[in-house]
């Protein structure tokens, strides 16, 4: 902050004073004498008090410095009377000589340490604006009350805020209210306790300011205005947020209240007084003690001095309910002043919790029970004894995939309902997909009898749905607790064996559960670890079987078979290991495996003249046939082995197509696109339909042996002709399978089917000297 020029003036008055005080003494007391004053000493000393009464004037709060020049100017005007009272003759005014030098000594040392005091405090006010003005957003502002004018001094910290030019500017008093706003110009700015907002040229947007003003000066008054944008938005924004808060309170549907420490009410908000069926003003006032609730929350918050939560189930007939977060207040002592409460209605939320769980525990399909919630239900019951009944949809994944999945929705529907119907005092579940889980608790034998027996009459029901009738077969395995197990959680487990041993052992529709079928679970799964261990130590083997034109006895296809010769149970059954790799997940790396090993077998093969001209056929899984990348897999092993994909047949089963018929379809045509060959295998045996035919480009049709093997049988010999006939019609190739003596093969080239397989013409064996392992 730069000193003003009255300062400087005050000052200057002050040192020139002491200056002629200092010669007014050495002139009286050493130069002249008192007998040789003369006027012109006389008009200087009236200067000097003339000056003195000036500086008495300066500052009157500095009591030292007027003391010191009252002295002094009462020691000149002594002079003057002095010198009046020689001329009249008075000669024993010596006699006050020693008393004057005493007294303006005095008056000399007073009027110095005054001097002293004045420049000291002036330059402490200084640097209080110095420091007020530089380190805040602040301006100096002098107004002169009689030129009407204005010195403005803006700090830094102002000067970068607001992107000013200049530090200081000099304008009158009419051009400084043209800068405030509008909305402010019936604040008088000029007040020593001002506030309002303004914008100085250069800045973008108007500030609040803060005037503080010091009227001790005679001529002007001194400001230091201070920008409090900062505080008034921050108060704006209090204010706003206040108003919204009691909005929020007087509308909204929160239950607020605030309590004394001893339970009286101070304030609650027009919803918590109506869960008393009160106005907030009956409420305020009352204690929570008289209100017959309980208040043991309350309690707990005062007695423990800390925040509590509680949840109340609402009062009336309506199911409602209410969370409350009660907080404690406490003065700077630690002791409770008051407890806030505030509470929120969540019965929507209570409620929607107990839909999401009821619907967390039934399948939304049907209404029945999931696994989680028949799980629960059993938990929930005092079981003496129970039987299991696991029923599963036989088909189903075919009925869906043939109708749509909303035909099977509704067949899920229709059974789930006639289970509901007949059978509503057990527990019924969808246990997965298209299996059905129920319980009788507590039966007895006979009534066990009587479910099992309305089970046995509706095992094949028809279904009817928008003009489609069906008859379902419906498999059934049961188990009963204790006589099966004696945990009751592992009698569906128990059922789901009964019911798997139906398709295993080819049963019709019902099988009750026995002891063997865990042996052979256990069994399973043992056998799963040791074909892992066999894949993964190369000792399943790949046998071949030579198929024959018998035209010219030319060997025109060689199918690789899968041989396991397990070190402790001996051969196993194609069929039941591929059936474990199916249950385990092992069937992707087993047949992976296999057709490496065909295939380089097949290489060796190539190079003998029996098989110059021969292709070989690999039979796959619906699993590999599905997997998004057959096409790539076989390309790369054919084009890692350097064999043509013309020379390879891939068979493909019907049960194939009960899975995605479309990825089939995709599929097929990329393989033949590549060059592949594809026979359809075992035609007849689980699926047959002349339109699988129709809608899959083969190029095979391979016939299944139990045609073959019955062909004088005249059905199936009227079977065969008709395979015949489409065969020769859309122009495929035919293969009789399980060819096993001369009359068949004879009667099957009489109708002109010349390629054939069979144990009459060659048993399956390891071929080549070369194996690659």
């Amino acid at each position: 902050m730069k000193k003003s020029g009255s300062n400087r003036g005050n000052f200057i008055i002050l040192i020139l004073l002491l200056v002629l005080y200092l010669i007014s003494y050495i002139v009286y007391n050493i130069t002249l004498g008192l007998d040789n004053l003369n006027y012109m000493y006389l008009l200087f000393i009236l200067i000097i008090s003339i000056l003195s009464v000036l500086v008495i004037s300066i500052d009157e709060k500095n009591f030292i410095l007027f003391s010191g020049a009252f002295i002094l100017v009462s020691l000149n005007v002594a002079q003057l009377v002095i010198e009046n009272l020689h001329k009249f003759g008075w000669e024993d005014i010596y006699l006050l000589d020693s008393f004057y030098h005493i007294v303006s000594t005095i008056g000399l040392v007073l009027f110095v340490l005054g001097i002293y005091l004045e420049i000291t405090r002036n330059h402490k006010r200084d640097n209080m604006y110095h420091l007020s003005n530089e380190l805040n957003e602040s301006f100096y502002l002098e107004f002169f009350n009689k030129t009407n004018e204005l010195l403005i001094e803006f700090s830094s910290q102002f000067i970068n805020k607001h992107g000013l030019t200049s530090e200081r500017m000099v304008i009158d008093k009419e051009t400084y209210i043209t800068y405030i706003h509008p909305d402010d110009i019936n604040i008088s700015p000029f007040d020593i306790d001002a506030k309002y907002r303004i914008k100085f040229p250069g800045m973008n947007n108007y500030t609040y300011i803060h005037m503080k003003g010091d009227i001790s000066v005679t001529d002007r008054i001194i400001y230091m205005g201070f920008d409090i944008s900062f505080r008034e938005n921050i108060v704006k924004k209090y204010i706003q947020l206040e108003q919204e808060h009691e909005k929020v309170l007087k509308l909204g549907s929160d239950y607020v209240c605030k309590l004394s420490k001893n339970g009286i009410y101070q304030y609650v908000s027009p919803s918590y007084a109506a869960l008393f069926n009160l106005k907030p003003e009956e409420l305020i006032g009352k204690s929570v003690f008289e209100l017959g609730v309980s208040v043991k929350w309350f309690l707990d918050t005062v007695t423990k001095k800390m925040d509590t939560m509680d949840i109340e189930k609402g009062r009336g007939d309506k199911e409602t309910w209410i969370s409350w977060n009660n907080s404690v207040i406490l003065n700077d002592k630690g002791d409770v002043e008051n407890v806030i409460c505030v509470g929120r209605d969540i019965t929507d939320l209570v409620l929607l919790n107990k839909s999401l769980e009821d619907q967390s525990n039934h399948d939304h399909t049907t209404g029945l029970l999931n696994t989680k919630g028949l799980k629960l239900a059993l938990e929930n019951q005092k079981i003496k004894n129970a039987i299991c009944f696991f029923i599963d949809i036989y088909r189903f994944a075919n009925i869906r995939d043939y109708y749509g999945f909303r035909f099977g929705d509704l067949l899920l529907n229709h059974v789930a309902n006639v289970l509901k119907a007949k059978f509503s005092d057990c527990l019924l579940a969808r246990y997965a997909g298209d299996q059905f889980v129920i319980i009788g608790i507590n039966k007895t034998r006979e009534e066990e009898d009587g479910i099992l027996a309305i089970l046995e009459n509706n095992l094949t029901p028809y279904f009817e749905s928008n003009n489609t009738t069906i008859q379902l077969n419906l498999k059934l395995g049961y188990a009963r607790y204790p006589d099966d197990t004696d945990d009751i959680y592992q009698l569906i487990p128990l059922a789901s064996l009964a019911m798997q041993d139906i398709y295993e052992s080819n049963l019709k529709l019902i099988n009750k559960y026995e002891p063997h079928m865990y042996d052979q679970f256990t069994k399973n799964i043992e056998m799963s670890i040791r074909l892992r261990e066999a894949i993964i130590n190369r000792n399943i083997e790949v046998y071949f079987q030579k198929i024959y034109n018998t035209q010219n006895n030319n060997v025109n296809f060689i199918e690789a078979l899968a041989r396991w010769n397990d070190s402790k149970y001996g051969a196993i059954p194609p069929n039941y290991f591929f059936n474990i790799a199916n249950q385990s997940g092992l069937i992707l790396l087993l047949e992976e495996y296999l057709i490496n090993k065909a295939l380089d077998t097949f290489i060796e093969l190539k190079k003998d003249e029996e098989f110059k001209n021969t292709k070989i056929a690999v039979n796959i899984n619906p699993a590999t046939l599905l997997r998004d990348d057959v096409v790539d897999f076989f390309l790369n092993i054919c084009n890692k082995k350097e064999i043509n994909p013309k020379d390879v047949c891939i068979e493909i089963s019907e049960k194939t197509f009960v899975h995605n018929l479309d990825i089939c379809t995709k599929h097929i045509k990329a393989l033949k696109k590549c060059g592949f060959l594809i026979a359809l295998d075992d035609f007849g045996k689980d699926y047959s339909s002349l339109s699988i035919l129709s809608n899959i480009d083969f190029d095979i049709i391979k016939i299944d042996g139990t045609f073959v093997n019955n062909i004088t049988d005249p059905k199936n010999k009227a079977i065969i002709e008709m395979i015949m006939t489409i065969s020769k019609v859309s122009q495929k190739e035919i293969i009789a399978e399980c060819v096993e003596n001369h009359l068949e093969s004879r009667i099957l080239l009489d109708m002109n089917c010349a390629i054939q397989q069979g144990y009459y013409f060659h048993v399956p064996e390891k071929l080549g000297d070369k194996t690659k392992d």
